[in-house]
């Protein structure tokens, strides 16, 4: 039995190391792939985080680009309004001025008439500027203009001729010149 046993003992030695042979073959396989899987897994997180990160950095850029183009559009209204506002003040200024020196300014407007025109005023100014005043610049200029009427404009004048109008109604000229001074007005404004 001795021989059996050393046989049975030698067959539970083989056996056990090559279970321990296996098992640390098994071992050292599930640490190389636990290894990967991590590996694969952090490669996967960090993919994640990247793309949010660009997807939200992303998302500012736009979200900052709006806000911005935002903020433009509200300082051009608010300098277009401001503009707008003091053109409204230059009409309201020029009409209020004294009765000579608003006279004055009409004679000015006069020098661009030519012979034959009729001159519209607005409605009121019917009380300042007469057919006296108007035949007193004619004669001034010498040239032939008479007053003929009202002119739906909140002051100036507009010149009425043969083959063409003039139009130097306050509006009229004050939109003119907003037009060649906006830009400078709005740099002052800002």
């Amino acid at each position: 039995m001795s021989g059996q046993n050393a046989l049975l003992e030698a067959i539970k030695q083989e056996t056990a190391a090559s279970v321990a042979e296996i098992t640390a073959a098994a071992n050292a396989k599930s640490c190389v792939i636990i290894e990967e899987a991590e590996t694969k897994a952090a490669e996967i997180v960090n993919t994640a985080n990247a793309k949010a990160e660009r997807t939200s950095s992303e998302a500012i850029t736009r979200a900052n680009a709006a806000a911005a183009s935002e903020i433009i559009k509200a300082e051009r209204k608010a300098v277009g309004d401001g503009i707008s506002k003091a053109f409204e003040l230059t009409l309201s200024a020029i009409k209020a001025l004294p009765t000579e020196k608003y006279l004055n300014y009409i004679l000015e407007l006069l020098k661009n008439a030519e012979n034959g025109e009729t001159v519209l005023i607005a409605d009121n100014d019917k009380d300042i500027i007469t057919k006296d005043f108007i035949a007193a610049a004619a004669k001034k200029y010498g040239i032939d203009i008479k007053l003929g009427g009202f002119a739906d404009i909140k002051g100036g004048i507009i010149l009425v001729g043969v083959k063409t109008d003039k139009n130097l109604s306050l509006e009229s000229e004050i939109k003119l010149f907003r037009g060649d001074n906006e830009s400078r007005v709005a740099e002052i404004i800002k």
